[in-house]
């Protein structure tokens, strides 16, 4: 429930802030914002970092899954609503079991687990 109401709660905002400042600025304050946040819980926790060879890869996942669909969602809500915007981020799990279903090994969507989804 929390972190519907921060997602939803997030579209709303965003729709403000678009009013008044370009997406990109709006996406890029959001994701500075996100990455101190979490630098800090870095510094707290510790834990191990990727190294060498596997900088990029982790970059990219971060670009791809992050970054890029901060940014998509932001500017799109100059063209949709924040509440339809809501719907399509709600259906982002199901279409992501959809596609490991397909594709990932191992990742069968199973009854119970399209339970799980749809709960």
């Amino acid at each position: 429930m929390t972190i519907g109401v921060a997602f939803g709660s997030g579209s709303v905002a965003n729709r403000f802030a678009i009013a008044e400042l370009p997406a990109l600025t709006v996406s890029a304050a959001r994701l500075v914002v996100a990455s101190l946040l979490f630098a800090a819980l870095l510094l707290v926790r510790r834990p191990p970092l990727p190294r060498g060879h596997e900088l990029l890869p982790v970059a990219l996942v971060g670009l791809g899954y992050v970054a890029l669909p901060v940014m998509a969602f932001t500017a799109a809500l100059r063209y949709i609503s924040s509440g339809v915007q809501g719907v399509l981020f709600a259906l982002l799990p199901l279409a992501t079991a959809a596609i490991a279903h397909r594709w990932v090994p191992g990742e069968r969507l199973t009854g119970r687990r399209l339970l799980g989804l749809l709960i």
